[in-house]
């Protein structure tokens, strides 16, 4: 991930929460955009659901890219 240098991270542990401090502590992770611009966020347990909470677990990704993409201009 490191090499990949993200703007955007989604993360995720299934059945645990997630613990931000944790991941962004990872040796290296200091170093990816994402990381020090603050663009880590929790991806929820609906979006591994089928239904209708899919839908708007997509419409919050969605929300969530923009805001980035209009953050990155």
């Amino acid at each position: 991930m490191i090499a990949a240098d993200p703007d955007l991270v989604f993360a995720s542990w299934c059945g645990k929460p997630f613990r931000h401090p944790e991941f962004c502590e990872r040796p290296g992770f200091a170093q990816i955009a994402a990381v020090r611009e603050g663009h880590v966020y929790e991806l929820s347990g609906e979006v591994l659901q089928c239904g209708p909470m899919l839908i708007d677990t997509l419409y919050s990704l969605h929300q969530t890219i923009a805001k980035v993409a209009r953050s990155e201009r």
